[in-house]
C-alpha cells in the first residue's frame, strides 16, 4: 500500500499543510565551500510527531473473554519487529474505547476518504498491513462492556482502502448474515433497527483468514505503531547559510521506519510553507537509511522544521534547525585621489639658468 505524500496526507490532519514555492536568493549570495562546512557540522536529533506512540510487546496484553483492559492487547501470541506485529490467523490486536454503534460506525473513515470529503480527522484507519490483516471493530450488541453479546466487524479488503469498503461481521446483525459484505452505513442501520443499545468496544486489526502483520493503527486521533520508536539525525554545519544549503545540502540518516518504503525529506518554514525540494531515501531491511539531501530551491534564512516521512508507513519525524543569514562581504575602500586646492592651479615646469652660485653671509 502507498500512502499519499506529506503535502497530501498532512494537509488531512492537524498540519493543514499547503505547498507554496518559495521566492529564489539574490544571486549575491556568496558560494559556500564543501569543506568549511564539513569541518564544522553537528548533528541534530529529530522527534517523532506528537499524537504518536510506540507499542511495544510488552505494552500488550492477551485476553479471552469478559470486559476489554485499558489500551492495547490481543487475543493470541503475536511478534514485534522491524516489519510490525504479526498476527497469526485469528488473532486480533485492538485498544478499547466507548461508542454507541448505532450512531458512530459511519463516523470511521481512512485519511484519504477523509481528506475528500472534508471530513478532518477520521476516527480509524489501517497504516500499513500485509497478509491477511484487517481493520476491525469491536461491538458488543447488548451494550455491555463485559461483552455478553460480542461481535467484531472486519474490513473485507486489507489496508486503507478497505477502512472506506464493504465490512462482514462475525454474527448476525439485523437482516445481515454473519460473512456477507455490507457497508458501515447498512451495519449502522440495522443495530439501530434491532439493538439500538449495541456498543462499539474497540478497534484495531484482525488476521480474518491469513496471518498478518500491522504498523500502525490511527484511532481517536493518536497515531499507534508497532515498529521501532524512529529516530532521525541531520548534520548541519555552524555556518548554514542558503548557499550553503544548496552548495552541500545536507548529510542525514534514519531508523524505525518500515523496510522497503521510501523516506522523503524536506524542509517546513513556521508559516507552513514547504520548500519544493524533497530528497527520497529506501528504507533497508533493518528499518535504516542514510544519504545526502540536495535543495535546488531557495530557502530564505529563517527557523525550519525538516521533515522525514515514512511513505508507506505514515511515520513522520521532525528535526528543528536555523538557516543563518548570508555573511556580509568585505568593502575594499576606494583609493584617495589628492584634492586640488582653490586658486593654485598647476605649478611651471622648472627650468635651469647657468651662472655661478655664490654665496654671502
Amino acid at each position: 500500500m502507498r500512502r499519499p505524500v506529506l503535502a497530501t496526507a498532512v494537509a488531512v490532519s492537524a498540519f493543514s499543510i499547503a505547498l507554496v514555492g518559495l521566492p529564489t536568493v539574490a544571486s549575491a549570495d556568496a558560494p559556500a565551500t564543501s569543506t568549511a562546512a564539513a569541518a564544522t557540522t553537528t548533528p541534530v536529533q529529530g522527534t517523532p510527531t506528537s499524537r504518536a506512540e510506540w507499542v511495544t510487546q510488552d505494552d500488550l496484553t492477551t485476553v479471552t473473554t469478559g470486559a476489554f483492559p485499558d489500551g492495547w492487547f490481543t487475543t493470541g501470541p503475536t511478534t514485534s519487529g522491524v516489519d510490525g506485529l504479526a498476527l497469526p490467523t485469528g488473532t486480533l490486536v485492538a485498544h478499547a474505547r466507548t461508542g454507541s454503534a448505532a450512531t458512530d460506525l459511519t463516523d470511521v473513515y481512512s485519511t484519504d476518504a477523509a481528506g475528500r470529503l472534508g471530513l478532518g480527522l477520521p476516527t480509524a484507519d489501517l497504516f500499513a498491513g500485509s497478509g491477511g490483516t484487517r481493520y476491525a471493530l469491536l461491538l458488543d450488541l447488548a451494550g455491555s462492556a463485559d461483552n455478553t453479546t460480542p461481535a467484531v466487524l472486519s474490513a473485507a479488503e486489507a489496508g486503507a482502502q478497505g477502512v472506506d469498503g464493504t465490512w462482514r461481521s462475525s454474527v448476525d446483525i439485523g437482516t445481515v448474515r454473519a460473512g456477507s459484505a455490507a457497508t458501515l452505513a447498512t451495519f449502522q442501520e440495522q443495530i439501530a433497527a434491532t439493538t439500538p443499545d449495541a456498543t462499539v468496544n474497540g478497534y484495531g486489526a484482525f488476521a480474518r483468514t491469513a496471518p498478518g502483520t500491522v504498523v500502525g493503527i490511527l484511532g481517536n486521533e493518536t497515531r499507534s505503531y508497532f515498529t521501532p520508536e524512529p529516530t532521525a539525525v541531520v548534520g548541519v554545519p555552524s555556518n548554514l547559510t542558503p548557499s550553503v544549503l544548496r552548495a552541500d545540502g545536507l548529510p542525514v540518516e534514519g531508523t524505525g521506519f518500515l523496510p522497503g518504503e521510501e523516506v522523503s525529506v524536506f524542509l517546513i518554514l513556521p508559516d507552513a510553507e514547504i520548500v519544493p525540494d524533497s530528497n527520497r531515501f529506501t528504507v533497508d531491511a533493518d528499518g535504516a537509511f542514510a544519504g545526502q539531501t540536495t535543495f535546488v530551491s531557495s530557502a530564505p534564512p529563517s527557523e525550519y522544521q525538516m521533515v522525514f516521512e515514512g511513505l508507506d508507513s505514515g511515520i513522520v519525524v521532525f528535526a528543528e534547525l536555523t538557516i543563518q543569514e548570508e555573511p556580509t562581504a568585505g568593502v575594499t575602500p576606494p583609493t584617495p585621489t589628492p584634492a586640488v586646492l582653490p586658486g593654485t592651479g598647476t605649478a611651471p615646469v622648472a627650468t635651469p639658468v647657468p651662472g655661478n652660485v655664490s654665496f654671502t653671509g
